[in-house]
């Protein structure tokens, strides 16, 4: 059989078996082969005051959750949500399967059914519509349930009096106006619903006493004053309404006794346990005992009152980091209305804790909350089975068949925020990891123990965004980190050189040592200066961005045969490409509708073909150098592509680590099955069903057919 006829019948036999695109969006093989570790950052939280009781959770990256356990365990309920980014979360009390989601960038979505569906109800433009505002804080009327408040970043509030099908801006009248304002906190008075408090960032507590009909600044008078305005979490108590807690970003907790009109900082007594100069992002009153009041903190944890502020308490037993001196970043608190002695905790990173001893002791709530962002992925390269993956909540995974199944290997390094990983190729048990907030850690026997890895320069707390290993001796590292610049060891991490001549103290997100010259290193930044470049081993550094049109340049990817080709991915200007070394950079965007470009790939076999990953989902595959682009259609909807990783054994295999979706990965990546190929029309994938799937024999009979007669 001739080559073309073998091609002909393909076509025919995949149109009637197989999903195969021959347009700008491609169907490869996409399964997701790991849902991600648990934890993640949680932005909201929210639980039925009925019997049973659910609980929602708005997450960072994986959209809600929820629990009906108890948070003994969760499930993503996610369908119809566009925006993964849930900031804030309220359930109607009359009926409670009905449920409204606040989120970055996506306005409200509700769901009618527990979650079960979702749609989004931001009424119609181009009158007072939410679409694309970002929705920081929700409440809704206790007594009539079909209004709602919407708090928006930069658009004041909205109301809806039917159920989310219209919004109304309700922002008042200058000067007594907060159109332009960022509200971070709402809370209505259980009494009188029409009057409700709204905390903003920068112009304190505003009230209204008429559904938002208007509003008025009340901060008090100095020295009965709110002295620090960036209102970030408000509560009422449900006894006294005319009791209000602020908290603040960097002033910790203030009290009124009288609706707002004058203000007492209720911080505790220093130099114990008190909230001053504390950033305030959570509050929560014991229902039944009102003056027992948590407050959550982005640096320092949980703190509980007995006495409405008059003392304070630090309440982190069992959280994460508390026995490491690592800030403990609260971001919601939630009290079971039912029982008020269970308390649960929202953190950034490691997801929900829960205390049911009024927060003495917390416990770990995360089986299978999936909210995490796999930052990296590294492949052994002695055995290409074994797979390794950091995540932003509980570290780093491992995986020794193929990614089907993956465990913690976090001895030391647990609850770390992973954001890049690197492997020895001289001795694969030897592995290092940059951290958000404990710099870099190693391991000697393939992750099953971590140690502190950073010395010297390089101190222990630092914020490290990007590693590479010099490929020749793999003693030589580097290390790019949050605006201190780019570190450099010689001896395997035992101490760390400083290395900004030329280059000062920026934002290094990105790293790449040339293979074929290593003295050669290239950083990409987030600064005036997109890429620079050193040709003495990071000595000196120069200013590489000629043609770099986005400075913002969060990958980096060289071509092996060819390592004057270098690729750098930006935030917002899609791909640029160098054929000099860096010395000139061109846009090759055809084809690529999503620019923010988070991680490149480079086959290592046929290197004109390269992979992009970038937010919302989108992976795109080039097959001619960057020259034209076509996006993997498949299972990765929504969820940003973090980081990508080839199988250097099987360069066929793609894996793609995501925000709040885990692991996937991309087999058969078929030949070309002709065409031009313009804009990529002429990339052809396969599609792969997952395994034990009904598609299965079907698709094994197609790679026979492929072995056989398309791939000779």
């Amino acid at each position: 059989m001739s080559r073309l006829m073998a091609r002909r019948l393909f076509l025919v036999f995949s149109f009637m078996a197989l999903p195969v695109f021959m347009t700008n969006t491609s169907s490869a093989g996409v399964e997701n082969t790991w849902p991600g570790a648990e934890g993640g950052t949680i932005q909201a939280l929210a639980i039925d005051p009925n019997l049973p009781r659910p609980i929602y959770a708005g997450t960072e990256v994986g959209g809600v959750f929820t629990s009906t356990d108890d948070g003994s365990t969760w499930s993503a309920v996610n369908n119809g949500i566009t925006n993964f980014n849930v900031q804030a979360v309220a359930i109607n009390p009359d009926f409670n399967s009905t449920v409204y989601a606040g989120t970055s960038g996506g306005g409200v979505f509700k769901t009618n059914n527990s979650g079960g569906s979702w749609t989004a109800v931001n009424g119609v433009a181009p009158d007072d519509d939410l679409d694309n505002l970002d929705v920081q804080a929700l409440a809704i009327n206790p007594l009539t349930p079909s209004t709602l408040y919407a708090g928006t970043a930069g658009g004041g509030v909205f109301r809806s009096d039917n159920s989310g099908d219209s919004w109304t801006a309700v922002n008042g009248v200058a000067p007594n106006d907060i159109t332009n304002l960022d509200i971070q906190a709402l809370a209505i008075n259980p009494n009188t619903p029409s009057t409700l408090f709204a905390g903003t960032a920068g112009g304190g507590v505003f009230r209204s006493n008429d559904s938002g009909g208007s509003w008025t600044a009340v901060n008090g008078v100095a020295p009965n004053d709110i002295t620090n305005l960036d209102v970030q979490a408000l509560a009422i108590n449900p006894d006294t309404p005319s009791t209000l807690f602020a908290g603040t970003a960097g002033g910790g907790v203030f009290r009124s006794n009288n609706s707002g009109g004058t203000w007492t900082a209720v911080n505790g007594i220093a130099p114990d346990e008190d909230l001053d100069d504390l950033d305030i992002q959570a509050l929560a009153i014991n229902p039944n005992t009102p003056s027992t009041l948590y407050a959550g903190t982005r640096s320092g944890g949980v703190f509980r009152t007995e006495n409405s502020g008059g003392t304070w308490a630090l309440k982190n037993s069992g959280l994460p980091y508390a026995s490491i001196s690592v800030p403990i970043d609260v971001k919601a608190l939630l009290i079971d209305f039912n029982f008020p002695a269970t308390i649960y905790a929202g953190l950034n990173p490691g997801g929900v804790y829960k205390s049911t001893n009024s927060a003495d002791q917390w416990f770990s709530s995360n089986t299978d909350l999936t909210a995490t962002r796999t930052q990296a992925v590294i492949i052994d390269p002695s055995s290409t089975n074994t797979i390794y993956a950091g995540t932003d909540s509980t570290a780093v995974y491992r995986s020794t068949d193929g990614g089907t199944n993956f465990s913690a290997r976090n001895q030391g390094i647990q609850n770390d925020n992973v954001q890049a990983l690197v492997i020895d190729s001289f001795n694969t048990n030897v592995l290092y990891a940059g951290t958000r907030s404990r710099s870099v850690q190693s391991t000697a026997n393939s992750g099953l123990t971590w140690n502190p890895a950073s010395a010297g320069d390089l101190q222990p707390t630092y914020n490290v965004q990007a590693l590479a290993i010099d490929p020749d001796d793999s003693n030589i590292l580097y290390a790019g980190t949050n605006s201190r610049g780019v570190f450099k060891t010689t001896n395997g991490a035992g101490t760390w050189t400083q290395k900004i001549t030329g280059l000062s103290d920026l934002n290094v997100q990105a790293l790449a040592v040339d293979p074929a010259t290593t003295l050669n290193v290239y950083a990409g930044t987030n600064g005036a200066v997109g890429v620079f470049k050193s040709t003495d081993g990071a000595d000196n550094w120069n200013d590489f961005s000629n043609g770099l049109t986005n400075n913002n340049v969060q990958a980096l990817a060289i071509d092996r045969v060819d390592t004057d080709i270098i690729y750098a991915g930006t935030n917002g200007g899609g791909v640029f490409k160098s054929t000099n070394g860096g010395g000139n950079w061109t846009a090759v965007n055809t084809g690529l509708t999503n620019l923010n470009v988070q991680t490149l790939a480079i086959d290592s076999v046929d290197t004109e073909i390269l992979y992009a990953g970038t937010d919302f989902g989108s992976l795109f595959i080039s097959m001619d150098g960057g020259a034209s682009w076509s996006a993997i259609g498949g299972a990765i909807s929504g969820a940003d592509v973090l980081s990508l990783a080839i199988d250097p054994a099987t360069t066929t295999t793609l894996y793609a680590g995501t925000a709040g979706e885990g692991l996937f990965f991309l087999t058969e990546r078929g030949e070309p099955s002709g065409g031009s190929g313009g804009g990529g029309g002429g990339s052809c994938f396969i599609a792969t069903a997952a395994h034990g799937s009904a598609m299965e024999s079907k698709v094994n009979l197609f790679r026979q057919f492929r072995d056989l007669f398309l791939l000779r």
